[in-house]
C-alpha cells in the first residue's frame, strides 16, 4: 500500500470535497503519521429481498427488504512517525466509516460511522524502541437503514432503490416486470469501508503541539439476494358458460399494453421555426383503466443533448380496450436555434414510455415503460413576408426568424407609376445613327413632284440613367415619348 505526504497532496486536496471511490484502497496521511491500514475481515456482505404478495396478481407484487442489519468486520492498524515526542492520538482515538473518510474533510463521504479501536504503534524515544499494540478484528453492527443517504448518492447503500432501478434497466431492454420478479436474482455494487485516526506530538509538558491524520478506504461487496415468486401471472379471467356449445365468457381481463406508436402529422417538416406541431399517440391493449405517457426527445442538434430530454408529459387518459384502446395528440415546439441552421436537415428520434392503472387498481405501475420509438426529420427555412395595405404596400422581404440580424436581406418595394397612352418610337438621331442617302435615281422624263416635307428637328437625347438605386430607393420611371413619323423621301420624275 503506497503512502502520499501532506506535501504531495496539498493541492490536489483543496480541489477535493471528499475522497473519491477511484482513491479506495489507498491511505492519505499528514505529517506525523507513517501510515494507516484497514484491513476489511469480510469483503461480501447479503441483503436478501423477497417477493411477499399471496397470490399471483403482478399487479398486487410486493418486494421486501429481509435483512434489517449488517455487521462489518475489519481491523485498523496506526503507525507514528519516529519522532521525538509523538504518540497516537488518544483523545482523538480512531472512527470507521461506511463510505471513504479524508484527512482534510473528515466525514464529507461518510454514510455511517461509529468509534473504532486500532492497534497502534509509536517509537518510544526514551527507550529507544518501537512500542507496538496489535491489530484485531473488530465487528461492527448497523441497522440496515442507516446506509441511506440520498444526499451521498455514491457512498449510500440502499437496497430496494438498486433492485428497483435493476429492474427498469431489465424492462428497458426489452423485458417485462412480469420476468424480473418471477426469478430469483442475485446483485452485486461496490461500497466502501474507511477509517480515521491520527498521532499527536507532545512537549516536555505534554502538551499537544501537533495533529496529523491519516485515512484508508477499502473496497466491499454489497450483495442483493431476491428471491423470486414464480407462481406470479398477468391474470386474465375465462369462464365457460355452460349449456352454451363451450362458449368462452372473457369476463374481466387486467389492463395490458400490446401496442402503442408515435406519429407525426408532417412526416417531415420543412418551414419556419419555431413551429408548433402536433403528433399522434395510439395505444392499443386489453382491459381497461387509465394510461399516462412520457415522450423523450433528441437530435443532432446542439440545443439537445445526446441524451433524450423529455419534451412531452401526459396526464390521465381513459383506456378502453374494447373501443379501440387510446388515440390523443400532443404538441411538440420546434424551436429557432440559430441561422447557422436554416435549411439544414435535423434529425430527431423520439421514444414513447407508458404507465397504466387497471380498473381495479389503485395506483399506476411504479416505471414507465418504453413501448415506441419514432425517426424524424425538418428543415426551418427562411420566410417570405408579403405586406398587403398599410403603408407598405406590395412589400416583401425575407424574414431570418425572431432576433436574427435582417441587415442586408432582400427587400424588394412596387412603385406606382402614372399610366400613359402615348406610344413611343425612338428617332434616328436619338439611336445615334445617320440615316443613309437615297442614290440617285435614273434619267426619266420630268414630271412633277410632291414638295418635300420639312423634316422636324431631332429630338433632344434621352437623359442618361442614373446609377442604380439602393434596395430601399423607387426604381426610375420610363418616360414615354410621342410617337414621331419620320419623313418620306422625295419622288424623282420619271
Amino acid at each position: 500500500m503506497s503512502k502520499f505526504t501532506h506535501a504531495a497532496l496539498a493541492a490536489s486536496i483543496a480541489l477535493a470535497a471528499s475522497i473519491s471511490p477511484a482513491a479506495a484502497g489507498n491511505m492519505i496521511v499528514q505529517d506525523g503519521v507513517q501510515s494507516v491500514d484497514l484491513t476489511p475481515a469480510q469483503t461480501v456482505y447479503t441483503v436478501e429481498l423477497k417477493e411477499m404478495s399471496d397470490g399471483t396478481n403482478i399487479n398486487a407484487a410486493n418486494v421486501q427488504v429481509l435483512t434489517d442489519k449488517v455487521t462489518f468486520r475489519a481491523s485498523g492498524m496506526l503507525v507514528c512517525e519516529k519522532i521525538s515526542g509523538i504518540r497516537p492520538n488518544a483523545p482523538l482515538g480512531a472512527y470507521i466509516g461506511f463510505g471513504a473518510f479524508n484527512p482534510t474533510f473528515g466525514d464529507a463521504g461518510v454514510v455511517h460511522k461509529a468509534e473504532f479501536e486500532t492497534g497502534q504503534k509509536y517509537y518510544n524515544n526514551s527507550q529507544n524502541s518501537w512500542v507496538n499494540h496489535p491489530a484485531t478484528v473488530e465487528n461492527w453492527e448497523v441497522p440496515l437503514n442507516s446506509l441511506k443517504n440520498a444526499g451521498k448518492p455514491t457512498y449510500e447503500f440502499d437496497a430496494l432503490k438498486i433492485f428497483n432501478a435493476e429492474m427498469q434497466k431489465f424492462i428497458d431492454n426489452g423485458g417485462t416486470k412480469l420476468d424480473f420478479l418471477k426469478q430469483d436474482r442475485v446483485i452485486e455494487v461496490e461500497r466502501f469501508l474507511s477509517v480515521y485516526t491520527g498521532c499527536r506530538k507532545l512537549n516536555g509538558q505534554l502538551e499537544v503541539t501537533k495533529l496529523g491524520y491519516g485515512t484508508d478506504v477499502e473496497p466491499i461487496t454489497m450483495k442483493i439476494k431476491y428471491k423470486g415468486n414464480p407462481n406470479l401471472l398477468n391474470p386474465i379471467a375465462v369462464a365457460v358458460a355452460p349449456g352454451d356449445n363451450n362458449q368462452i365468457d372473457a369476463g374481466y381481463q387486467p389492463l395490458k399494453i400490446t401496442y402503442a406508436a408515435i406519429t407525426p402529422y408532417a412526416p417531415t417538416y420543412v418551414g419556419k421555426c419555431p413551429a408548433n406541431l402536433k403528433f399522434r399517440v395510439q395505444i392499443k391493449g386489453q382491459g381497461k383503466g387509465h394510461v399516462k405517457f412520457r415522450v423523450h426527445g433528441k437530435s443532432d442538434e446542439s440545443w439537445l443533448t445526446e441524451n433524450m430530454t423529455q419534451v412531452y408529459e401526459s396526464g390521465p387518459r381513459i383506456f378502453n380496450a374494447a373501443e379501440g384502446g387510446t388515440d390523443t395528440n400532443f404538441f411538440y415546439e420546434v424551436p429557432f436555434s440559430g441561422q447557422d441552421v436554416l435549411n439544414k436537415t435535423i434529425n430527431h428520434q423520439f421514444r414513447l414510455a407508458i404507465t397504466w392503472k387497471d380498473e381495479k387498481a389503485n395506483t399506476y405501475e411504479t416505471h414507465y415503460q418504453t413501448f415506441a420509438t419514432k425517426d424524424w426529420k425538418r428543415r426551418c427555412t427562411p420566410q417570405v413576408n408579403v405586406g398587403v395595405g398599410g403603408g407598405n404596400p406590395g412589400g416583401m422581404s425575407y424574414d431570418n426568424g425572431p432576433g436574427a440580424n435582417n441587415a442586408g436581406s432582400l427587400n424588394i418595394q412596387a412603385q406606382p407609376v402614372a399610366p400613359s397612352l402615348q406610344k413611343a418610337a425612338p428617332a434616328a438621331a436619338q439611336r445615334g445613327e445617320a440615316k443613309p442617302a437615297r442614290a440617285p435615281a435614273a434619267q426619266a422624263p420630268a414630271r412633277a413632284t410632291t414638295p418635300a416635307r420639312a423634316a422636324p428637328a431631332p429630338a433632344a437625347p434621352a437623359p442618361a440613367r442614373a446609377a442604380p438605386a439602393r434596395q430601399t430607393e423607387p426604381a426610375p420611371t420610363l418616360q414615354v415619348a410621342p410617337l414621331t413619323a419620320e419623313p418620306a423621301p422625295a419622288r424623282s420624275a420619271r
